[in-house]
């Protein structure tokens, strides 16, 4: 295993960089409201601020059908044309065309199973992509029933993927800070045979070299960088947290 990776989370409303909290969108705000790092909320400028090695960026207009079609587009584009980060990208891919076009304005791109079907995340093998279990109570979040199966079984199908690696989603738990369930963490680690990546929960740099010890290989952050708890440094360059 190499460094462990700290992603730095961009969350994308109507344009502006939000503070997400339990996956409720609705009452979303943009982030310099409560950030201690940054005073704008412009995606472009919290990144050139912030200055992550990674990226994720979830753009929510388009995971939530809330306006145009692509209307984060341009400022996806902009933010890999004029920042130095890697970006990877959930923009709530739902077709083969959808990944096609993300994977043109992105370094990664994310298949969440709260919008894609099982045939889009089988089409997305063997290219840069993760697929992210979008889950509540460890219940996968899915139109499809055939992705409506334990997050067990799913790893286990995902093995037979061309994937980058498998993110954990605890939407209950994105912006909280209230921790994560260790002993489900360590058996998917043990069944999947691709990287596993933790989204929601990170409190502090101990979680983060807790997940590390149990096998997890990188961890999605936002709240507790723009709160402090986590120090910018550890997502501005690739380093162990040994």
């Amino acid at each position: 295993m190499g460094a462990f990776r700290v992603i730095f989370v961009v969350d994308i409303l109507n344009g502006t960089v939000v503070h997400a909290i339990k996956g409720e969108r609705e009452n979303y705000h943009p982030i310099h409201h409560r950030s201690r790092i940054v005073d704008t909320s412009d995606p472009v400028n919290v990144i050139k601020v912030v200055n992550p090695h990674e990226t994720y960026v979830a753009d929510l207009d388009a995971i939530m059908r809330v306006s145009a079609p692509r209307s984060n587009s341009p400022i996806i584009a902009c933010i890999r044309e004029e920042t130095n980060t890697s970006v990877i990208l959930d923009m709530g891919i739902r077709s083969v065309d959808d990944l096609e076009f993300a994977s043109s304005i992105s370094d990664f791109v994310v298949i969440g199973t709260e919008t894609a079907t099982y045939d889009v995340i089988e089409a997305a093998s063997g290219m840069d992509a993760f697929v992210s279990f979008d889950m509540k109570n460890h219940k996968i979040i899915t139109r499809d029933s055939r992705l409506r199966i334990s997050p067990y079984r799913l790893i286990e199908w995902t093995n037979t993927l061309n994937l980058a690696g498998i993110i954990i989603l605890n939407l209950s738990n994105v912006g909280t800070k209230r921790g994560f369930d260790i002993g489900f963490l360590e058996k998917i680690v043990e069944i999947s045979e691709h990287p596993i990546f933790l989204g929601g929960g990170v409190r502090c740099v101990d979680d983060l070299r807790l997940l590390e010890e149990i096998g997890v290989e990188g961890a999605l952050v936002a709240t507790a960088i723009h709160d402090g708890t986590i120090p910018c440094k550890l997502i501005q360059d690739p380093l162990s947290l040994s």
